[in-house]
């Protein structure tokens, strides 16, 4: 039984599996290497490579039987990558603000926010934008004074994906 869930997608190249056999005489083996056990007891650090990572525990006790477990872990180290980042100054009830469109692509997918700057005059708002699956942009908005609307434009946006990657974009 492991001690803690394995996860299915992980920016770590380093996986740590640690649990206990239902029988302390056991024998395991993890990815077919031998792993010593105290007490039923297991910690053991398997090295993951980019992509699909299969993973198999195999519990033997003294009479024979034998228990498996398989799992897959992806390891991701690539950050996601910035698309397009659009600015579109806008008018409504509340005042003016600054709608913000941001669409970036990463192959293990991408985290539910992301973080804009949004400079205007001298001044910088920041934003926490809100994946849209429909769209697969980030939107979100800022206040924006109606003299500074027109100078407004997007600074710096942070992007994380699933895993974990994080990248931040500068635009000048």
């Amino acid at each position: 039984t492991l001690s803690e869930e394995l996860p299915r997608l992980t920016a770590s190249e380093t996986l740590f599996v640690k649990g206990q056999v239902a029988k302390a005489d056991a024998a395991l083996l993890i990815n077919g290497s031998k792993v010593g056990l105290k007490d039923g007891g297991f910690d053991e650090i398997v090295s993951l490579r980019a992509g699909d990572n299969p993973i198999e525990l195999v519990a033997t006790d003294t009479l024979g039987n034998t228990d498996v477990a398989r799992f897959t872990v992806t390891l991701d180290e690539d950050p996601p990558r910035l698309v397009a980042a659009k600015l579109t100054p806008e008018k409504g009830p509340a005042g003016t603000f600054a709608a913000l469109e941001i669409r970036a692509s990463d192959a293990s997918g991408l985290a539910a926010t992301a973080l804009a700057t949004v400079g205007h005059g001298g001044q910088a708002a920041n934003a926490v934008l809100r994946f849209n699956r429909a769209t697969q942009t980030y939107q979100g908005s800022v206040p924006v004074s109606r003299r500074e609307l027109k100078s407004a434009a997007v600074r710096t946006v942070e992007l994380t994906d699933a895993a974990g990657n994080r990248q931040s974009y500068r635009m000048d």
